[in-house]
């Protein structure tokens, strides 16, 4: 038996992969993964900021690597998985944090192009994801993989214009039930996660003080959301202490969901 029940919450000896890691969530969560204990490969585009995140990590005391990878492409993220494997033997934990809000037009104004774009990263490159990096949670028989899905995911946002990005994160949550479905015999937890208002998205700094107003006005406990406020949440996911938990979709969205207004 366990000394402590903290230690269902240590992550000591684990490999994550935290892909969208370079900013704002993705950061947090791999820095929060490993002050848990974690060594952690930081996966992004943007190739500057992941260096940052990954320097960040080795002074916290674990190992870490940055890898330039487009999510999008099944090419590029085989090779992401190989650099993974060549430098950390296997691969614990996986959390998808990479995604755009897209061009925010009408449905009926969305061009082809501007739909492939955010469905490529937001939906495909979370596929692809899961996809090569579950073949080896399956060889290992574990694995913990998390999604960061949204709110929008589960409701029509009232706000005009997001229903791209709204429909590629419903499907994120479909895709992580349905793989916590077909992996769960292979002692791997799949779940998902659904912030609510981030004060650091750029759908809400763009927004008019007005209207940021009028978004808290829909939150029981009357907060945007910070990157930091993910990192416990994921942690909980990462670890033994949701063992038994699987397919599911967290939401931390400060309550907004409790009202339908």
């Amino acid at each position: 038996m366990k000394d402590n029940v903290l230690k269902d919450f240590e992550l000591n000896g684990k490999v994550s992969i935290v892909v969208g890691g370079a900013t704002n969530i993705g950061k947090r969560v791999a820095m929060g993964l490993a002050e848990a204990g974690s060594d952690v490969a930081v996966v992004d585009i943007n190739i500057n900021e992941v260096k940052k995140t990954a320097g960040e990590i080795k002074k916290i005391g674990k190992e870490s690597i940055a890898i330039n990878t487009d999510i999008s492409n099944s090419v590029a993220v085989k090779n992401m998985v190989k650099i993974v494997l060549e430098k950390f033997e296997k691969i614990d934990i996986l959390v998808n944090s990479a995604s755009i809000f897209g061009k925010m037009k009408p449905l009926v104004d969305t061009e082809e192009g501007d739909w492939d774009e955010i469905m490529s990263i937001n939906l495909k490159g979370t596929f692809l994801c899961c996809k090569e990096i579950g073949k080896i949670m399956v060889s290992q028989n574990y694995g913990k993989i998390i999604n960061i899905a949204s709110i929008n995911g589960v409701m029509a946002s009232r706000r005009d214009f997001m229903s791209d990005y709204n429909i590629s994160k419903a499907g994120v949550i479909q895709l992580t039930k349905c793989f916590a479905a077909e992996l769960g015999r292979y002692g791997i937890n799949v779940n998902s996660i659904s912030p609510g208002y981030h004060r650091t998205d750029s759908a809400i700094t763009e927004l008019s003080e007005k209207s940021r107003e009028e978004l808290l006005s829909y939150i029981p406990l009357k907060r945007t959301a910070v990157a930091e406020d993910m990192k416990s949440v994921v942690i909980f996911l990462a670890s033994d202490a949701s063992k038994n938990i699987t397919g599911h979709n967290l939401l931390s969205d400060g309550g907004r969901l409790c009202w339908f207004s």
